[in-house]
């Protein structure tokens, strides 16, 4: 069955549209959300973020920044799932420009989720396959930090001089099917060993 939100175009349709019906049903003015929606390649854990500035000394203290949506989970989940998540992450942007403030997940955001029609459950677990995603790409200090579908030569040889953005540290990939590192350099792998992750 054909997806119904395929692409970054979509996801924006489907929030403009929750948001003229929350608008519609309490008589708020909240505006269309005109800010990015990127897909992430490097979360790991994360699925989605709603992301603000809060900025004390102005008269308007949140600044909408973006959304952003991890890569693999957009594209290997289902439509009932994204929805719940993109509704999840609206939630918060309406909550905290009802309220010019960080409302996190408290009861002003559980409000929002009503009206929206989701549960505000964090106990939640949105679960998802990475099918496509044969390696991993790896920091000695932070961990697995994004994945690789398909390796070319060029790519491969890009890799060799990669460096962890957060750190500098040289990254290292790692073949989840054969289960090996596709480096011969031993100090990053015993480095990497420490770190005990799951493969």
């Amino acid at each position: 069955m054909e997806r119904r939100i395929k692409n970054v175009n979509d996801v924006k349709e489907f929030l403009d549209r929750n948001i003229k019906m929350f608008n519609e049903k309490t008589g708020n003015e909240i505006p269309l959300f005109e800010k990015d929606i990127n897909l992430n390649g490097r979360y790991r854990k994360k699925i989605a973020c709603y992301r603000f500035y809060f900025i004390k000394d102005r008269e308007k203290k949140i600044i909408p920044y973006d959304i952003e949506i991890s890569k693999t989970f957009f594209r290997n989940t289902t439509d009932e799932r994204l929805e719940y998540v993109l509704k999840h992450e609206l939630a918060h942007y309406i909550a905290n420009e009802l309220h010019d403030d960080n409302c996190n997940h408290d009861n002003r955001w559980k409000e929002v989720c009503k009206h929206l029609e989701i549960s505000d459950s964090l106990k939640m677990k949105v679960e998802y396959k990475e099918k496509n995603d044969k390696y991993y790409v790896i920091c000695p200090k932070h961990g697995i930090i994004g994945t690789v579908s398909r390796l070319t030569e060029s790519k491969r040889e890009a890799f060799r001089g990669a460096s962890c953005k957060k750190c500098g540290s040289h990254v290292v990939l790692y073949d989840r099917r054969k289960k090996v590192f596709l480096t011969d350099d031993k100090e990053t792998i015993e480095q990497i060993s420490l770190l005990n992750l799951e493969f």
